[in-house]
Formats: structure tokens, sequence, C-alpha cells
């Protein structure tokens, strides 16, 4: 078959635009590739907050291989930082957290709304509740306390508030506040009300972790002027089951 001289330059014009927009949709796909975000670094299980669910796998049954539906535990992924990436695909570890399972103490933020709401029932869990979370369980220390995100400073002795601002009207702020236990005045942030250690509040723990999610000032789904803080304590490794 004879080609024309057009179509020949038709060709070698469409191969040169082609070699030309290779590395950018090749960029592109990596791109589109890494807005999945950063893979979870284990699997958190409330019973209280998701109970469990069905699934299917593959079993013998009756000396033949079947497709059967059988409840586990509904789990959320856990990931490193609190960024959309994060917690929009699940939970977010707070990035100054003591590693889960270790002697200190550990935040894990979520939504109680948007994007599957993992925290929606976060009010409903009480003493005695137990949170296993990257292969370690812990006990809720008490019932959800609401707590002003936007407190800006104390008094360093008697604890009152001084200022505060509510939403992103206003700006975040430091100020000094005196560690009851060192003695010493150190520096907190905004959110020094929503972060603080529960050994303040409970004594010495062998380790500890806090849930936090938007609330409204009674504990009810949401507002971001207002945090909803459980605390709990390390009880050790899952037992096996």
């Amino acid at each position: 078959m004879q080609i024309s001289r057009r179509n020949v330059l038709k060709m070698a014009g469409a191969a040169v635009i082609g070699a030309a927009a290779a590395p950018t949709l090749a960029a592109g796909t990596a791109e589109a590739a890494g807005t999945s975000g950063p893979p979870s670094v284990g699997t958190m299980y409330v019973k209280k907050l998701w109970g469990t669910k069905w699934v299917k796998v593959k079993r013998l049954v009756r000396g033949r291989m079947r497709t059967v539906r059988i409840k586990v535990p509904a789990t959320r992924p856990v990931f490193k930082g609190t960024g959309s990436s994060s917690i929009n695909r699940g939970l977010g570890v707070l990035g100054d957290s003591s590693p889960i399972g270790s002697v200190g103490h550990a935040w894990i933020f979520g939504h109680r709304t948007s994007h599957g709401g993992p925290f929606r029932n976060l009010h409903k869990l009480d003493v005695g509740d137990i949170i296993d979370v990257l292969g370690y369980r812990y006990e809720v220390l008490a019932p959800g306390k609401t707590v002003d995100a936007y407190i800006w400073q104390r008094h360093p002795v008697t604890d009152a508030i001084l200022t505060y601002g509510k939403g992103r009207r206003k700006k975040n702020k430091r100020a000094l506040r005196l560690n009851r236990f060192t003695g010493k005045m150190e520096e907190w942030t905004n959110n020094e009300g929503v972060l603080r250690n529960p050994e303040e509040i409970f004594g010495p723990l062998a380790g500890s972790l806090s849930l936090i999610a938007c609330s409204q000032p009674n504990r009810l789904p949401t507002n971001t002027d207002f945090r909803l803080v459980v605390h709990s304590k390390l009880l050790g490794p899952v037992p096996p089951t």
C-alpha cells in the first residue's frame, strides 16, 4: 500500500506531539497516584463506635470451597498526621504524639460528620469501654469532656481563663502556663485545653491515648470552636483471640 507524503507528515507530527506529551502524562499519573496519601500505619477498633460488619470469605464447607458471609470487627485505618490526606480517609495521629503502646501519651483525631464520621458517636464512650489500636488495648477513663479549642491564656497559678477567642476570627497565640508537676513555666498553644496530658487529671499512667473530635458544647456533633476529648489508659497488647 502506498502512503502519501501528506499522511507521512501527519504521522511524524503525531509522533513528535506524543513524545513531548509523554513526560507530562507520566508526571500527571504520578501526581494522581500521590493524591491517595500515605499508607495507613494500622487500624483501630472501638465496638461502641463501629460494632461489626459482614464480609465475604472463602471457606471449606462440606468438602468444597464456598463463599460465605461472616461478621468481623469494623475497623478504621490510622494514618500519621492530621492533614486532609489522613483524616479524610480515616483517623490521624498528631505529629507530636508518643508511639502507640508506649509509656507516653498519644492523640488521635477524627471527623464526626464528614468523610464517614468515624467519631460521630464519640460522646457515647464511657468508663471501661475498650479501644484497640495498632495492636494495643486502651480503657476509657471517663466520659468525654467538651473543651473550648480557642482558649488563649490561663492565669499561671489560678488556672483562670484570662483571654479567649472563638473560631477562625482569632489567630493562634502562645502563652506561658505553670506545669504543676515540674513547677516550671511552659509555653502552650491555644489548644492547650485540648491537648492537656491526662496524667494532670488522673495521675501517673503507664501510657495513655486521647481521642479528639469537633464538638458542640453539649458533646454532640459538631462545631469547630470546641473539641470533645476522651482520655484512656494503656492496658497492654491486645490479647490473642
